[in-house]
């Protein structure tokens, strides 16, 4: 059996006392059951109250991230590595499925 080597994700810390998170890379998320999504140079921003401020796609790096959102520009950054992707969970994606699934 081939061991998996998951890549860690990067984070850079924010300069300010913040605790907003800029996470930037690809994303895959499911709209239904039988139907991924994926957003390649994707950015979620996760504002100080743990709320998603703003889903942006193809923004090509952060930094064109922080011309569109200049209040963004020094907070903590998480990019996904190199063929890595965030696939959200931080909504209870599990929960849901769980429930979609049993209500089919």
């Amino acid at each position: 059996m081939r061991a998996i080597t998951i890549p860690a994700l990067i984070t850079f810390p924010s300069k300010k006392n913040s605790r907003k998170t800029l996470f930037y890379g690809t994303f895959i998320h499911s709209h239904t059951i039988t139907c991924l999504d994926v957003i390649t140079e994707g950015a979620i921003g996760v504002g100080d109250d743990g709320k998603i401020a703003f889903i942006e796609r193809g923004v090509g790096s952060v930094e064109a991230v922080y011309s569109r959102f200049p209040e963004w520009e020094d907070v903590r950054v998480v990019r996904a590595p190199e063929g890595g992707f965030f696939f959200p969970g931080f909504i209870g994606t599990f929960l849901k499925r769980l429930w979609e699934v049993n209500r089919s």
